[in-house]
């Protein structure tokens, strides 16, 4: 009896250390399944905001060509002067560093995945998608690079139609000024009669005997004589002297000037200057 008693405690023992035993690998599975189930949540958790960005970024790249293409047309039609181009150059650049910067990090959760030996069916489909859109994106930066070369061509050629447009109004305003100077400027000469006939600006006719001859204007006058006068500018006529006698031979009527004398100086005064402009040579000869 006894001995019966002793097999069936030795009987309990090793049954109670085998149970002992599976119950403390059936923990130690049940503790590595859920840090394995824990490494696959914060991969996956991981992967998916990754994968968020990089949607949101591509989606972004749509909304950039599609205002690069806004822009295009604007300049086109001229109601765009280009100044948006750098802005746009400066963002697909961006745009293109985002691209390698999330290729590096699809790359990584790839390694990851195998590394960890993690088999994730639905998300492994999802990465695949994503490259082949990155790809898609990267064609798409290629011809918005492109478009840009060509919209600096469309610009290129707008700022020298600018440019040329801006050279015939200043060339028109040029025009515009130097036919206003001419004809607010007169010409004026202060001389003695023989030095007027030695310069051929004026001449003497009729007469009997060399008595009784007049003084007129030669026909061909040499301008390099006279003396610019803007009657915009300035409307008084400074001489040197006080003439004892003065005499106007141009044609000017009397009433469009006056002449005063001082001490040691003439001064004739245009009174009237639009009057005064219609002709243009004043000839002043003086005793």
């Amino acid at each position: 009896m006894s001995n019966q008693n002793g097999k069936g405690i030795l009987f309990f023992t090793i049954f109670f250390i085998l149970l002992l035993v599976v119950l403390g690998f059936v923990a130690m599975k049940y503790d590595e399944s859920v840090k394995k189930n824990e490494e696959i949540t914060n991969y996956f958790n991981n992967a998916t905001n990754i994968i968020g960005e990089i949607q949101d970024s591509l989606s972004s790249i749509e909304s950039e060509k599609m205002i690069l293409e806004k822009i295009s047309r604007n300049i086109e039609l001229g109601s765009d002067s280009g100044d948006n181009k750098t802005k746009m150059l400066n963002s697909i650049s961006d745009i293109g560093e985002n691209i390698d910067f999330y290729k590096k990090k699809i790359e990584d959760l790839e390694a990851e995945l195998k590394h960890k030996d993690i088999k994730i069916t639905g998300l492994e489909k999802l990465l695949s998608n994503l490259k082949k859109s990155i790809a898609l994106r990267e064609i798409t930066i290629s011809q918005m690079e492109t478009q840009i070369d060509s919209l600096q061509i469309v610009i290129t050629g707008l700022e020298d139609d600018i440019k040329f447009e801006q050279a015939k109004v200043i060339a028109k305003d040029k025009i515009i000024s130097s036919q206003k100077e001419f004809i607010d400027t007169i010409y004026y000469i202060v001389g003695s009669k023989k030095e007027l006939k030695e310069k051929e600006i004026i001449e003497t006719k009729g007469g009997i005997l060399g008595l009784g001859k007049s003084v007129i204007l030669s026909k061909k006058i040499p301008q390099e004589y006279f003396t610019p006068l803007n009657l915009n500018e300035n409307n008084m006529i400074v001489l040197n002297n006080n003439y004892s006698k003065l005499e106007i031979v141009s044609s000017q009527d009397t009433s469009w000037y006056s002449i005063e004398k001082s001490e040691k100086l003439t001064y004739i005064k245009i009174n009237d200057k639009d009057k005064f402009k219609t002709i243009k040579y004043f000839v002043i000869m003086v005793k």
